[in-house]
């Protein structure tokens, strides 16, 4: 009876002591979910001391958590940090042994890898304590989904910078999975995966920015929908995404990116700090020096990049960096060093070797290989190719290199080599180069078709093919056929990765030299039709198609009632864009050019929106096109021109053939039609001398002779776009002979892809009146009013009905409103052209209005479904040049809001002469004349009605031409006998005197 009852005195003891334990233990883990790590600790001991008589296992189990808890206590308040590695290790260990639960083991290998990780850059051991965590947490019978996602993203991160992707890209993957199954989500892991997807997708792994931008984007988009978001990682997307930008080519856009990155840094510094186990110090001060040394070697700003690496030397002045801190200021001068490398390479080579000097100080990150291939491309250029061979040769290849690095590597060699004259090495490491950037590896450019070359990933390939055919120079046939395909290659990998984005003023460069390089081939052997094909088809999807495709889907736009709402918010961004802009200009205010910044990205998420949620018409944003499917009309010849250093490229098309000629010294040539130009546009200079001149630049560009067809179709390139052809001069004025359409591609002029809209009104036209001349379009010497535009929309509507918006009713607003559903928008006004900022030229409505100017930028807004814009103002086919050397002018932003043809002037329209052209014009318009046919014939009538010989100095007749697509209008006939109904019917109803006035009006008049 005593030992049964000593037996049960004992059992209740312990069972007091295990529940005594147990509760101290479970505080303790609460005391540590808030990182109370000083009196967590303390409940620790207090455990052990509770359970001292228990087994063994307990006590090693108890032990363990303590060793845990007392290295997180250590990494708080001390910098030991070996000690606390090697006491989670033992710990660890303790919990396997103790046979502890699952979750504590898989948190426990957590943290050792993020040790192991952020504070011995151990790499290897970080992964495998990852995975060991991982592996714990699935053999849970209670798996934690939260600490399971957060183990695989570290996971995915850590094999990404050892180099194995697919190991990588298998654990985010899994982690993407097992999110959707989550009941509580962690939005700030799947923001933080996409961005470390993003990073596996660039330039440093696979190289493909395609899905690096797609992965970027969703992260911005995720961590927007977050109320508190990891503002480290935030950062890092912001910074990406202006990367990104940046090899875009899109300069403006990058630096609103990076300016948005370090805003948000130094508006939440502690706050960041928080999301980062290390400490931030001058990491990210740093990191902005250096992406902004990067945008403007790119831009090829000086005085801005060396401002900025004076802040970056003053940061690395003043403090004792560390590790990483040290690699920044590294790269800094890299990025300084890149800037200098062709146009000064001895400057380059100085930035370079302190960057190599810089990497030696410390032991976070290896630059050296990069930097020693840059130091090797800079002796390329001062043509010192034994020492740039030796150098590359140099590098160690034992150390990992992105694909980029080895494919830069391998460029600089074979442009060395190729200088030593050495063509068969060259040519070896060539034909390795261009498999590598191939989508298919196995693709020979000394033995493979030009057909069979499959682009890569990358558009900054496209300038390695380029950079080696320059340094080709040798004569023989191999080399010049060699040359020239790495022409051909560049324009595919060109074409294929500039997406459905306009070329740029960062990507001009590169696309003149790989364009020039055909055209001078062009001009020296015949083309076969294939590379015709590829040739023309490239040229149109580069230069062209942006705007094309916009029409397209602005045309699409218009007739769908129920995408208004889409259509409002993107009228209202590009009004609130172009008022900050004026705001800009006005003060220089770099906070508003911010803000322009940040307005432009909405507008681009809005659309990227919208196309998500209606895909029928993402088609139409990257629809390309074919030259073979476009089919050639008889007796019609197109003039392709392009401007490419000191030489003026001709591409001559027709259905018989198409070939390839050049014109030498074309900056003299440019300096000639820029005297000629003022001369038209001067009412005092000789008619004489004009066509003297006119025949001279005549001579110059159809040197080969007259042109058989009767319609010639331009499609014009730099100063050529001011230049009206039919006033050049063969015996006569070249009016006389051919009719003049004009085009910014030939896509544009085929009817199967720009198709006639119905409409339910011939035209609405607009002619204001001024009632103060402060507006900046009526300038302060001119003539509000405009008699002979009020005259010609007069004349015009007693021959075609439609809708007159006269005086004070031609409103900015009634034009917003009403100016749709019509076949003909025509405006007889002032315009104002903006030379600093073309996309801050105007048109001028009725000043009745507050807001009565229309501006370009604004105009990208809007929506039409109009077959022709009859712009019959000043300067409206004009205007300047920006984004890859693309034109900005009224004319082309109605073709972006989805008018496919435009009759515009090319300088000052006089009033009372071009009422009388205008009118003129409507006549043959109306009796069913194409749109070239019909200006051409109201130049002639206004000539040959023209007595006064002064007023037929070109200046009156010759500035409008018509742009686009060529057809004719199909004006809706007015049916009689409904009209007489009508009248009728409001004879009844309204009396005698109604149906008077009603006969004597053909115009639906709103006065």
């Amino acid at each position: 009876m005593r030992a049964i009852l000593l037996f049960f005195i004992l059992g209740t003891v312990t069972c007091m002591a295990q529940g005594s334990w147990k509760q101290t233990t479970d505080n303790a883990f609460l005391l540590e979910e808030t990182g109370n790590w000083a009196d967590a600790l303390a409940l620790r001991k207090k455990a052990l001391n509770q359970a001292a008589s228990l087994d063994r296992n307990t006590i090693l189990y108890l032990r363990s958590l303590e060793k845990i808890t007392q290295a997180e206590l250590n990494l708080r308040i001390a910098t030991d940090y070996e000690n606390s590695y090697n006491l989670f290790k033992e710990g660890v260990k303790g919990l396997i042994a103790s046979k502890s639960d699952a979750v504590q083991i898989s948190k426990t290998y957590r943290r050792l890898g993020m040790l192991a990780h952020n504070y011995f850059r151990n790499m290897e051991d970080s992964y495998q304590y990852t995975i060991k965590s991982i592996e714990y947490n699935l053999k849970s019978k209670t798996t934690d989904t939260l600490i399971l996602s957060k183990t695989l993203h570290s996971a995915g991160v850590i094999s990404r910078e050892l180099g194995k992707l697919n190991e990588s890209l298998t654990h985010f993957n899994t982690l993407l999975t097992l999110y959707d199954r989550m009941s509580v989500k962690d939005t700030n892991t799947l923001g933080s995966t996409y961005r470390d997807l993003s990073l596996i997708y660039g330039s440093r792994f696979l190289n493909i920015p395609a899905q690096e931008s797609y992965y970027l984007k969703k992260s911005n988009r995720t961590f927007a929908s977050v109320k508190d978001p990891d503002l480290q990682y935030q950062v890092a997307v912001y910074t990406g995404l202006g990367r990104m930008e940046l090899q875009n080519g899109d300069h403006n856009a990058a630096e609103g990116f990076f300016n948005k990155s370090i805003q948000l840094y130094r508006n939440n510094k502690a706050k960041t700090q928080s999301y980062r186990q290390g400490n931030i110090g001058y990491k990210l001060e740093l990191q902005y020096c250096q992406n902004l040394l990067a945008l403007y070697s790119a831009s090829k700003n000086e005085q801005k990049l060396l401002n900025v690496l004076g802040t970056a030397e003053s940061i690395k002045r003043r403090n004792d960096l560390d590790n990483i801190e040290h690699d920044i200021y590294t790269q800094c001068l890299n990025s300084v060093g890149l800037y200098f490398i062709e146009a000064n390479p001895d400057r380059a080579i100085l930035f370079f070797n302190n960057a190599l000097a810089s990497n030696k100080m410390q032991k976070e990150l290896d630059f050296e290989n990069e930097i020693t291939t840059n130091v090797a491309n800079a002796l390329t250029f001062k043509n010192e190719y034994g020492k740039a061979l030796a150098l590359i040769n140099s590098v160690d290849t034992s150390k990992q290199m992105s694909a980029l690095l080895e494919n830069r590597s391998r460029e600089v060699r074979i442009k060395s080599l190729f200088g030593l004259k050495q063509p068969r090495p060259a040519i070896l490491h060539l034909t390795r180069l261009v498999a590598r950037m191939s989508a298919d590896s196995t693709y020979n450019i000394q033995k493979d078709a030009l057909s069979k070359f499959k682009p890569g990933f990358a558009i900054n390939d496209a300038s390695s093919f380029v950079n080696i055919s320059e340094a080709i120079s040798g004569n023989s046939r191999e080399e010049k056929l060699l040359k020239e395909k790495l022409y051909w290659l560049a324009l595919l990998q060109f074409e294929k990765n500039i997406g459905n984005l306009p070329a740029t003023n960062a990507l001009k460069d590169d696309y003149s030299k790989i364009i020039g390089g055909i055209l001078e081939a062009g001009t020296q052997r015949r083309f076969s039709a294939y590379e015709n094909n590829v040739l023309l088809s490239a040229m149109e999807n580069i230069e062209a198609r942006f705007l094309l495709n916009k029409l397209l889907l602005k045309r699409s736009l218009s007739s769908n009632q129920k995408v208004n709402s889409y259509l409002e918010k993107e009228q209202f961004l590009r009004s609130n864009i172009t008022f900050l802009t004026k705001k800009y200009y006005e003060s220089k205010d770099e906070s508003i050019k911010q803000k322009i910044f940040e307005e432009q990205q909405s507008l681009k998420e809005l659309e990227s929106n919208f196309i998500a949620r209606n895909p029928a018409y993402a088609g139409l944003l990257t629809k390309k096109y074919t030259f073979t499917d476009f089919k050639l009309p008889k007796d019609q010849v197109y003039l392709k021109f392009k401007a490419i250093g000191n030489t003026l490229y001709k591409i001559e098309l027709s259905q018989d053939k198409v070939s390839y000629s050049k014109i030498s010294d074309y900056e003299n040539l440019k300096k000639q039609i820029a005297g000629y130009l003022t001369k038209i546009t001067d009412v005092s200079s000789d008619v004489t001398s004009i066509k003297r001149q006119g025949n001279h630049i005549y001579r110059r560009l159809f040197r080969e002779g007259t042109i058989a067809e009767n319609k010639i179709v331009v499609i014009p390139d730099d100063i050529l776009y001011y230049l009206p052809f039919e006033l050049l001069v063969d015996t006569d004025y070249l009016l006389k002979k051919y009719t003049f359409a004009y085009s910014v591609g030939w896509s544009y002029l085929d009817p199967t892809v720009i198709k006639k809209s119905r409409h339910a009104d011939n035209i609405a036209f607009f002619a204001p009146s001024y009632k103060s001349s402060n507006s900046p379009a009526v300038p302060q010497n001119q003539a509000v009013a405009l008699g002979g535009a009020r005259r010609e929309v007069h004349e015009i509507s007693q021959m075609i009905t439609g809708r007159t918006y006269l005086g004070d009713l031609a409103l900015k607003s009634n034009f917003r409103e009403c100016a749709k559903d019509v076949a003909v928008l025509h405006l007889s006004m002032h315009s104002y052209l903006n030379d600093e900022n073309p996309e801050l030229s105007s048109l001028a409505f009725a000043s009745k209005e507050k807001d009565s100017q229309l501006y370009i930028s604004e105009l990208y807004g809007y929506t039409f479904n109009s077959d022709l814009a009859v712009l019959s103002a000043c300067n409206t086919g004009v205007g300047g040049f920006k984004d890859g050397g693309s034109l900005i002018s009224m004319s082309h932003a109605f073709t972006f809001a989805g008018i496919p043809s435009t009759v515009s002037s090319l300088w000052s329209a006089p009033d009372q002469s071009t009422r009388k052209l205008m009118v003129s014009f409507y006549q043959h318009l109306r009796d069913g004349q194409s749109k070239s046919e019909a200006i051409k014939n109201a130049k002639l009538d206004y000539l040959k009605s023209t007595r006064n010989i002064d007023l037929q100095h070109p200046f009156y007749w010759a500035g409008f031409v018509m742009y686009g697509n060529d057809s004719p209008i199909d004006f809706i006939t007015p049916n009689t006998s409904i009209y007489v109904i009508m009248g009728l019917a409001v004879l009844a109803m309204l009396g005698g005197y109604y149906c008077v006035l009603r006969s004597k009006r053909k115009v639906k008049q709103i006065r």
